[in-house]
């Protein structure tokens, strides 16, 4: 994969990418989604994984991905993003170790 992004584009505006590291993970189940959904809950995670790199709710982020794709946008760029900083984070490698001892 290509290096690191960091930003994304939704709407014509651009918003940071946030690593996954355990802080991201809590907010993600804040926001109704865990860890296990990864592969489970594919527009779950991008909704929550891109309202919290918005500062917005989840019905907010909802809205705006929404338009994004109305407007011709596609999520190609954001789930290269989430499967990049999910295969690049240390936390994840660590816990990946965890589960397999």
């Amino acid at each position: 994969m290509a290096a690191k992004k960091k930003v994304f584009i939704v709407n014509g505006k651009k918003y940071p990418v946030k690593e996954f590291d355990f802080n991201m993970v809590c907010e993600l189940e804040d926001m109704g989604v865990s860890i296990d959904d990864l592969g489970k809950k594919p527009m779950g995670i991008l909704r929550a994984y891109v309202g919290i790199c918005m500062d917005m709710d989840k019905d907010e982020a909802g809205k705006e991905i929404e338009a994004h794709m109305t407007n011709g946008g596609t999520f190609d760029e954001i789930f290269e993003i989430i499967s990049y900083e999910v295969e690049n984070s240390g936390f994840f490698r660590s816990l990946s170790k965890t589960e397999e001892a």
